[in-house]
């Protein structure tokens, strides 16, 4: 029980980091509305790796044992876009290091992913986070992105 609590711990506080980090990258994002032009993304890369590690601490912290069996590599950025100057809607697609044996994905080891940041007092934090997909619809295209999803797993 001691090594739980050591990990929630350290995920807790590296949460905070992760998105002072994520928000360096993001928040200059909302000064204007509508889609985000990701060609012209500025540390996308950088981006995708670190929201990977911000879901891997909260994994880590979740009562759920099926859920802490969850590791993303990187959350690739298929679609952003802001609204009200406040809000970001981050649709993507999850690359697994690992996953529960049970867990199904579209492919091998890929997730659709879900997440809506909010901005406040120049603070950031991910308020949604959905993914895994029970219809398992193929994620090739972006058309998924403007569909009904099933989803398995909502932060």
């Amino acid at each position: 029980m001691g090594y739980k609590k050591k990990w929630t711990d350290q995920a807790d506080g590296k949460l905070l980091a992760l998105y002072e980090e994520i928000g360096e990258i993001i928040n200059p994002l909302f000064i204007k509305n509508g889609e985000v032009d990701l060609s012209k993304l500025h540390k996308k890369g950088n981006l995708e790796y670190l929201l990977a590690l911000l879901l891997n601490s909260k994994f880590v912290s979740s009562e759920n044992k099926n859920v802490r069996s969850f590791g993303a590599d990187d959350v690739i950025a298929l679609k952003l876009e802001v609204e009200k100057n406040s809000v970001l809607k981050y649709w993507g697609k999850i690359n697994w290091l690992s996953k529960p044996n049970g867990h199904k994905c579209f492919r091998w080891y890929q997730d659709p992913f879900y997440g809506l940041f909010k901005l406040e007092n120049n603070k950031l934090k991910l308020v949604k986070g959905m993914f895994g997909d029970y219809d398992k619809n193929d994620l090739d295209g972006q058309y998924w992105i403007a569909s009904e999803m099933n989803w398995m797993y909502d932060l």
